[in-house]
């Protein structure tokens, strides 16, 4: 038996220790994870059609989640307030740009508009139902056993499971 062990046999020796299985984890993450993001890895790694192929089926995957929100604001605003629908999709591409365009002024003041835009909601929901004074009963009875009566109906119970789905 040789007192001094080759190269390879140290290196063999080594790779079955728990260490160096770490260790190589360790680095295997790092060689991929360099402070970039997905589409950056992407760009470096494969060729210039592949990527517009990726970006194309991106933009067609945030096309298709936005499309019925859109659509769901729109009915609602027709439901609500008697609005066409293409007006009511107009009005919502307008919010959508107003939105985008508050963020100039910071992520804080964006956040501020969101939160008094839900407060509102609540609070507007919270006056429906003390104007309402619903059963209890009846109520607990909806939540569990539905039932759709009355003119459009199953239009108002698709926009509504449309706009709570959708977000």
């Amino acid at each position: 038996m040789n007192k001094y062990p080759s190269t390879s046999e140290k290196t063999e020796e080594n790779e079955n220790t728990i260490d160096y299985q770490i260790c190589k984890r360790k680095l295997d993450r790092e060689r991929y994870n360099l402070g970039k993001h997905l589409a950056e890895h992407c760009r470096t790694e494969y060729p210039k059609i592949v990527n517009y192929c990726l970006w194309l089926l991106a933009e067609v995957a945030v096309i298709a989640a936005d499309i019925p929100e859109v659509i769901g604001t729109a009915a609602a605003l027709q439901i609500l307030f008697h609005i066409p629908i293409w007006a009511g999709v107009l009005i919502t591409g307008l919010n959508t740009f107003l939105l985008l365009g508050l963020q100039r002024y910071g992520v804080r003041k964006l956040e501020l508009l969101l939160a008094t835009m839900v407060f509102l909601m609540a609070a507007s929901y919270i006056a429906e139902l003390a104007y309402a004074k619903p059963k209890v009963s009846q109520v607990f009875t909806g939540m569990f056993i539905p039932k759709l009566s009355g003119n459009g109906a199953t239009g108002a119970a698709i926009a509504l499971i449309g706009a709570l789905l959708s977000p």
